[in-house]
C-alpha cells in the first residue's frame, strides 16, 4: 500500500471513529468540534490547490467561505415567502453559482499579479465584501444573521448533528480524493508546471493565466461548499468570515500539514483547532502559544507534519 493510500485510510478510519466515539460517551461535542475541523479541512484543502500546487499565496480565500455561508443564509431568508427557495438543491446551485462567478470576476483581475502584490490583491478584495456584508443591515450587518430554517432534501434530516457530520464528511473524502486526481490530471500538471516555469509552459501553447484562472475558481467553489456547511452546522453567518484573519487559518493548516501531501490540510486543520481549543482553557492569550509552536514547526517542520513524522522514523 502506498504511502498516499495509507493516509487516505487512516482518514477514513478516523472519520468513521468520531461518530462511534461520540453515540459511545454521550458527548456531542466531540461531534460538534470534529465537524468544525472537517469543515475547516474542506476549505484548506480548496486552498491548497493554489498555495501548494499553483504557488499562489492568497490571503482573500475566506471571502468564498463567506459567499457559501451568504448565499444559504439570504435564500433561507427569503425562503418564507418563496417557498421554492427552501429547495437544498436549489440553494446549493445558488451557492456554487455565486462562488464561481465572484471567482472569476476577482481572479481575473487577482492574477495578472504577482507575488506580493497578489496575495495583496486578494487581501484587498475580501476586505472589501466583508465591510460590504458589515454594511448589509438588511442581513444583520455586523451582528450577522441566523437561519430560522435549513434547506431540504429528500431522506435527510439536517436537525441531527449525526447527519450534518456525515454529510461533511461525505464532502471532505470527496474533496480530498477529487483534488488528488486533479493535480495528477493534465489540467494539474499545467498548474504545477506554471508554478515552477511559467515562461517554458507558456512557450509550450499553454494559456497560463487560464489555467490558472481554472483552478481559482475551482479553489473558490470549493471553499463556498466548506462555508454552505458550516452555515448549516452553526445555523449563524457573520461578516467575521470573510475577515483576512481567516484566510491567514487556512493558509497556516496547508504548511502544517504539507504543501504537497495530498490531505495534509486535514491534518493542519486538526492541529490548530486542538491548539485553539486546548491552550484557550488555560489562557485568553492562546494566539501566543500558537505563535510559539508555529516558531517551532518552522524551524523543525517546514515541510509539513507528516513529512517531520516520515523523517523521525527514517
Amino acid at each position: 500500500m502506498t504511502r498516499h493510500r495509507l493516509l487516505f485510510v487512516l482518514l477514513l478510519a478516523v472519520l468513521l471513529a468520531v461518530p462511534v466515539a461520540s453515540v459511545a460517551t454521550g458527548n456531542l461535542f466531540i461531534l460538534s468540534l470534529c465537524t468544525r475541523i472537517v469543515i475547516l479541512s474542506i476549505a484548506a484543502t480548496g486552498l491548497q490547490l493554489l498555495v501548494g500546487y499553483g504557488n499562489l499565496i492568497s490571503l482573500g480565500h475566506a471571502l468564498f467561505v463567506g459567499i457559501g455561508a451568504y448565499a444559504l443564509a439570504i435564500c433561507t431568508f427569503y425562503a418564507p415567502g418563496t417557498p421554492w427557495l427552501a429547495n437544498g438543491f436549489l440553494q446549493l446551485a445558488a451557492v456554487i453559482a455565486a462562488a464561481a462567478a465572484i471567482a472569476w470576476a476577482t481572479g481575473y483581475v487577482s492574477l495578472r499579479m504577482r507575488g506580493i502584490y497578489f496575495l495583496m490583491i486578494t487581501l484587498a478584495f475580501s476586505q472589501m465584501f466583508h465591510l460590504l456584508a458589515v454594511s448589509a443591515s438588511t442581513f444583520g450587518g455586523d451582528d450577522g444573521m441566523t437561519l430560522y430554517t435549513r434547506p431540504w432534501f429528500p431522506l435527510v434530516d439536517l436537525g441531527s448533528p449525526y447527519q450534518r457530520y456525515g454529510i461533511c464528511a461525505v464532502v471532505l473524502v470527496l474533496t480530498v480524493l477529487g483534488m488528488a486526481r486533479l493535480v495528477n490530471s493534465r489540467f494539474g500538471l499545467a498548474l504545477r508546471a506554471s508554478a515552477s516555469n511559467e515562461v517554458r509552459l507558456q512557450s509550450s501553447g499553454y494559456d497560463v493565466h487560464r489555467v490558472r484562472l481554472a483552478a481559482y475558481v475551482i479553489s473558490g467553489v470549493v471553499a463556498a461548499m466548506a462555508g454552505y456547511l458550516s452555515a448549516l452546522h452553526t445555523e449563524f453567518v457573520s461578516p467575521s468570515t470573510m475577515h483576512w484573519t481567516r484566510s491567514g487559518d487556512l493558509v497556516i493548516m496547508i504548511v502544517l500539514g504539507g504543501k504537497l501531501i495530498p490531505g495534509g490540510p486535514v491534518l493542519g486543520a486538526v492541529f490548530l483547532v486542538l491548539v485553539e481549543e486546548i491552550a484557550s482553557r488555560f489562557t485568553e492569550s492562546w494566539p501566543i502559544v500558537l505563535g510559539v509552536l508555529l516558531v517551532i514547526f518552522g524551524r523543525y517542520a517546514g515541510n509539513g507534519l507528516i513529512a517531520l513524522g516520515q523523517r523521525k522514523a527514517g
